[in-house]
């Protein structure tokens, strides 16, 4: 929800500053949490498949990573602008979930070890 929000504010933000509505770029973090939805939705519905849709979500974290980190390169630049500023919140936000989600593999994993032990 974090990132469909992000992306529908800095829309807005930049066609204020524009002046018009070409600035559909400014959505991709909308699209991509719509991505995450739809992902989470599935796993719930199809439970025997959960983990598969969770390692398809970090993939799409890691492409979140890989897009902000353009953010980076225009931040060493001297670009402060809304698009530098996107970026490195969809890069911050990439690296959260990734790091979370491998937290939670290697926390599933381990109890699924406990649980053949005993």
């Amino acid at each position: 929800m974090l990132l469909i929000a992000l992306g529908i504010l800095f829309f807005v933000i930049a066609s204020v500053q524009g002046g018009n509505l070409t600035s559909f770029t400014a959505l991709i973090p909308t699209v991509i949490g719509l991505l995450f939805l739809i992902i989470s939705f599935l796993a719930r519905k199809m439970p025997e498949r959960r983990s598969l849709f969770m390692h398809i979500a970090v993939l799409l974290a890691v492409l979140c990573i890989a897009g902000g980190a353009m953010g980076i390169q225009s931040l060493i630049e001297g670009d402060l602008g809304l698009s530098t500023i996107e970026q490195l919140i969809l890069f911050i936000l990439g690296i959260d979930y990734t790091i979370n989600s491998i937290k939670s593999f290697k926390h599933a994993r381990k109890q699924r070890a406990e649980m053949q032990n005993r």
